[in-house]
């Protein structure tokens, strides 16, 4: 009696032995594809970081040259009205004989 109580225990035992190795090798496989997206996603960030920095360089220069063409733009409107200016004193001049 206690030979077949002790071989169903071991039996029982087993069972759950496998299911263990089971339950192991699905955590293992798990780990392993957690590990492999990691590695993925510290190159991506690696990559986007790389990229970021091209990027803030490219939008200091364009701030620059827009700072640049901005400053160009407000000089020649006021190049437009001091033109402006002039022509309206020559006309006016003109119009009342100071001028020859």
């Amino acid at each position: 009696m206690d030979f077949i109580r002790n071989a169903r225990q071991v039996e029982l035992d087993l069972i759950k032995g496998d299911w263990a190795i089971k339950r192991e090798v699905v955590y293992v496989a798990q780990l392993s594809k957690q590990e492999t997206t990691i590695k993925q996603l510290t190159g991506d960030v690696a990559s986007l970081t790389k990229a970021n920095g091209n990027l803030s360089a490219d939008l200091t220069n364009t701030k620059q040259k827009l700072g640049e063409q901005t400053l160009k733009t407000n000089l020649a409107r006021l190049e437009i009205w001091a033109m402006r200016v002039a022509v309206g004193l020559y006309i006016a001049g003109k119009i009342k004989g100071i001028l020859p």
